[in-house]
């Protein structure tokens, strides 16, 4: 695996990012609950941990490629993995888990010169985990 190498698959098919994401934000949400005890001050009190939430931002493109190979290449195979559970791995491989993680994909098309470029954010809740469970409708 090359330093930048970010792939996405689903134990079947897998896509390997042309260019490590711009972007790559981890959130671990919680609830956090705030009450007054009276002559005492502010209590806070964390309940229900929440499951951890990574998102990257970035390019689809490959110098030369048509829009219709990086639609084939890339956009069908993500459009089909939407709201499913998949694998992610990463080049230090900080983001694996063996229940893999729900993803959500958009993206938005623009065109530099004579290329087409693809920028897109990537969600992947993470599977596993206390009080997580995923249910696919």
């Amino acid at each position: 695996m090359s330093v930048n190498t970010w792939q996405i698959g689903d134990g079947t098919n897998t896509i390997t990012l042309p260019f490590a994401p711009t972007n790559v934000k981890v959130s671990l949400p919680f609830q956090l609950e705030e009450f007054t005890i009276e002559g005492q001050g502010t209590a806070l009190i964390s309940r229900f941990p929440k499951s951890k939430t990574v998102t990257l931002s970035g390019a689809l493109w490959v110098t030369g490629s048509t829009n219709q190979q990086l639609i084939t290449n890339f956009l069908t195979q993500l459009e089909s993995w939407n709201r499913k559970v998949v694998q992610l791995s990463d080049p230090d491989n900080q983001f694996f888990t063996s229940a893999g993680w729900l993803f959500s994909f958009d993206y938005t098309r623009k065109q530099e010169g004579k290329e087409v470029i693809y920028r897109y954010n990537m969600i992947f809740r993470e599977a596993t985990g206390t009080n997580v469970t995923v249910v696919l409708i």
